[in-house]
């Protein structure tokens, strides 16, 4: 996983993070993570590109939320990033929460 972006509905990027706020999160957020219970963040693939939609915000903050448990200080900022991102996606229509692999 190498970043996070919102994008719109023609796959513009209107928000996004850095790599270097990402790279940390791979140990907490990709598959052998412990994530294999979760219906969202277990299908984030480290290799290709994962979108999910308005109506998988809800269920994408609340296993997030979960991982800050189990995350360093770090990581536990680059979660609340990711958060923010789901946010400000959250706000209009027609946006995306899209995680780029590698």
């Amino acid at each position: 996983m190498i970043g996070v972006a919102v994008v719109d509905e023609d796959g513009e990027v209107e928000r996004s993070l850095a790599a270097s706020v990402i790279r940390p999160l791979a140990d907490i957020l990709l598959p052998d993570s412990g994530i294999e219970d979760t219906h969202c963040l277990r299908y984030i693939d480290s290799y290709g590109d994962t979108v999910f939609n308005r109506l998988q915000f809800d269920q994408l903050r609340d296993e997030i939320e979960a991982r800050k448990a189990v995350a360093t200080p770090i990581q536990q900022n680059g979660l609340n990033r990711i958060l923010d991102l789901i946010t400000f996606a959250q706000a209009e229509p027609h946006r995306y929460v899209r995680f780029y692999g590698d």
